[in-house]
């Protein structure tokens, strides 16, 4: 893999950002507060003894997991930020200070890498997986990275991602406000330019995010234009069952919040 420092800070290492991220149930918690990840795991199936790529590993919740719980082979992280690289070697530190100690261990192994300009190496890689990354990337960056995960996995391999759902990630006009209808406090949710592809800033703990709208079928073209076969695609939102436990959430059900992919290479 090639290794450069990134253009501009990513937002991840800005400060203000950093410091709300971190505080995120799914930041402190890990794989149990990320209320997808039941669906993401039986996606995966099993990952014993392959070799496992995560492409913006963030703190290393799934890198640790995927090691030390699931018994991948081997498993190396990266991520752009630097920030969130430090934090993902602490945690691993203190979960697993034996393996870290031990000469030829198992322990996870991380670089800093730039999703839009990463080089993999061919038939790296068993799995490659990528939780809510994605969606930072221009349209044309995420085609050239789907194309560089097809080269980096061996035949029958897999690559499992989420991202934020293009309805969810479509611009709200900023004097909305969500109110009542009915019973249920059912929200009103409003979807706006869906077809225009492209930035989109946005105030979430902090000012001036940047996220990448695209449609569902730009995803799912990425993929399949790449050489991929596709095995699933789920829509994610709260279960009628979780939001009968958590009726404050019910409006959660309004739209989908995450778009889950897993797609194989042809043997």
């Amino acid at each position: 893999m090639s290794q450069a420092e990134p253009s501009v800070l990513p937002i991840y290492d800005r400060p203000d950002f950093y410091s709300g991220y971190s505080k995120l149930a799914r930041s402190v918690d890990g794989l149990p507060s990320a209320h997808e990840w039941p669906t993401l795991r039986k996606m995966l199936g099993d990952i014993s003894n392959v070799r496992v790529l995560d492409l913006g590993c963030g703190f290393g919740y799934f890198c640790r997991w995927a090691q030390h719980e699931a018994g991948a082979r081997s498993v190396h992280g990266v991520d752009v930020s630097a920030r969130m690289l430090e934090r993902a070697r602490e945690l691993d530190a203190d979960m697993h200070p034996q393996q870290q100690q031990q000469e030829g261990s198992k322990a996870v192994s991380y670089s800093r890498e730039d999703l839009k300009t990463i080089t993999l190496e061919k038939g790296r890689y068993d799995l490659v997986y990528s939780s809510l990354a994605l969606h930072y990337l221009p349209t044309p960056s995420f085609q050239r990275l789907v194309r560089e995960v097809r080269n980096t996995l061996v035949p029958g391999g897999r690559f499992v991602f989420s991202v934020e759902h293009p309805i969810f990630t479509a611009p709200i006009p900023p004097d909305t406000t969500f109110r009542a209808s009915g019973e249920g406090d059912a929200r009103m949710w409003p979807l706006d330019s869906y077809a225009d592809e492209g930035p989109r800033v946005r105030n979430w703990l902090a000012d001036g995010v940047i996220k990448q709208h695209r449609t569902v079928e730009a995803y799912v073209s990425g993929v399949l234009e790449a050489g991929f076969v596709l095995k699933e695609l789920r829509e994610w939102m709260p279960s009628e069952e979780y939001v009968r436990e958590n009726p404050t959430d019910a409006g959660e059900r309004d739209r989908p919040l995450f778009l889950l992919i897993a797609a194989e290479v042809r043997k």
